[in-house]
């Protein structure tokens, strides 16, 4: 390998691709990777990339393109993708809903399959921000009694029940454990 201007040999392919499956969570594939490379002499980025697109590790990854691409919608690209979930992930943070609700990627994969723009998940958080600040102030005070939840919890259990309900009974559980 010859050198470039700044002294330093140029990365390889799979150096590259290695460091962008790093960045995309998937470094599982470093070894698929690396015997595309080394076993089938494949030195091209286009085509590595092509090839782990096409690995089911990659398709999990970044399911919610699929939805979109059956939606008619179009696809993310990968730096797309990582960009909209951080953008949703700061939003669900910033709002105060708790962080084991939006921890897995499902949350993020719905809003990102269903083409919800951040606006229109912030619209939904005030709502439920509203519900709450709207809500039979009895209820309220039994809710926060039972489960010891501040308003983001309250907040997330508006936008999603089904989804909060098993937090609140471990911190009801918890709460009757400590007593």
């Amino acid at each position: 390998m010859s050198m470039t201007d700044t002294g330093m040999a140029p990365e390889s392919s799979y150096d590259i691709i290695r460091r962008t499956l790093e960045t995309y969570g998937l470094e599982t594939l470093s070894q698929t990777v690396h015997d595309l490379v080394f076993r089938e002499n494949i030195l091209d980025g286009n085509i590595l990339m092509g090839r782990v697109r096409e690995t089911d590790a990659y398709r999990q990854r970044f399911s919610a393109n699929e939805a979109r691409r059956k939606a008619g919608l179009n696809v993310l690209s990968e730096p797309e993708y990582l960009a909209q979930e951080d953008v949703y992930r700061n939003l669900f943070r910033n709002a105060g809903l708790p962080a084991n609700m939006f921890n897995d990627k499902t949350v993020t994969d719905m809003l990102i399959s269903n083409d919800v723009s951040p606006e229109e998940a912030s619209g939904r958080i005030e709502q439920a921000y509203s519900a709450v600040a709207n809500a039979d102030p009895e209820v309220i005070s039994e809710m926060r009694r039972l489960y010891n939840i501040d308003d983001g919890s309250l907040a997330a259990y508006f936008l999603d029940p089904e989804r909060m309900r098993p937090t609140l009974v471990r911190q009801a559980q918890a709460a009757q454990i400590a007593g």
